[in-house]
Parts: C-alpha cells; sequence; structure tokens
C-alpha cells in the first residue's frame, strides 16, 4: 500500500493560508479549533489540507452569516413604518 505525504507548513504559513495572524494561529491550535501537530523539535506544524478545509468552513459560514445578518437587519428595520 502507497503512503501518502502531506505537505506541511509553519505557523506563518498557516497564517497566510487563513488570512490571520500567526498569533491567531497559534491561539487557535493551543484550543484546538485548528489541527496541529509538533515537530520533534517542538514547532507547530500544520497539514495544508487540514488548513484549506477550515477556511472553506469558514467562508461558508461567512457567507451564511452575511445572508442571516441581511435577513436580521431587513426584519428589524421593516417593522416599524
Amino acid at each position: 500500500m502507497k503512503q501518502s505525504r502531506k505537505t506541511v507548513v509553519s505557523v506563518r504559513d498557516a497564517a497566510a493560508i487563513l488570512g490571520i495572524h500567526p498569533w491567531t494561529v497559534r491561539t487557535w491550535a493551543s484550543s484546538n479549533r485548528i489541527p496541529s501537530h509538533r515537530s520533534p523539535g517542538g514547532h507547530r506544524l500544520f497539514i495544508v489540507e487540514d488548513l484549506l478545509s477550515y477556511r472553506r468552513g469558514l467562508a461558508a459560514a461567512e457567507k451564511a452569516g452575511a445572508a442571516l445578518g441581511r435577513k436580521a437587519f431587513i426584519l428589524a428595520h421593516a417593522g416599524g413604518r
């Protein structure tokens, strides 16, 4: 059976992929919001596919939240006129 190799990146690269600050990546990794691994030297490493999957989830949540926000604004401002 062929073993697949997964591309891993550093905190800085993970931050670039997610579009957030490296400290946010560290915080999210510490709270298990995003999966991470430790190198033998203790550095955090992230699997690129995990980050891309998380980013897709964030985008979907933001899109859904934006739609809900617009609906809530319309409903809140429609009744008093």
